[in-house]
């Protein structure tokens, strides 16, 4: 009669344990899966990163270009109104001599 309990209780030990085991394995893949997760989260904010400053970078190279533009633009309309100030001026003189 002992020895059938023992035996029963031996049995449903390893039951536990086996039940134990398995759920200890889920455990650990879901562990993994997180630990997976995490890692993936990591380098897409690396990523996200890498990209937003390739980005300022790329704005800031873009506004010097502008300001250069612009400032080549302001020469520009200077240079033709000089021009235009100057052909005026011989204008004026050739008809004055004329």
């Amino acid at each position: 009669m002992i020895r059938q309990r023992l035996n029963a209780k031996d049995e449903e030990l390893t039951v536990r344990n086996t039940e134990l085991t398995a759920e200890t394995k889920r455990h650990n893949e879901a562990l993994q899966i997180i630990s997976d997760m995490k890692e993936e989260a990591r380098v897409s904010a690396e990523q996200v990163r890498t990209v937003r400053d390739e980005m300022k970078r790329i704005d800031g190279v873009m506004k010097d270009r502008v300001t250069c533009a612009e400032r080549q633009c302001d020469e520009d309309r200077q240079m033709i109104s000089d021009i235009k100030r100057m052909q005026q001026t011989l204008e004026t003189r050739l008809t004055a001599n004329s």
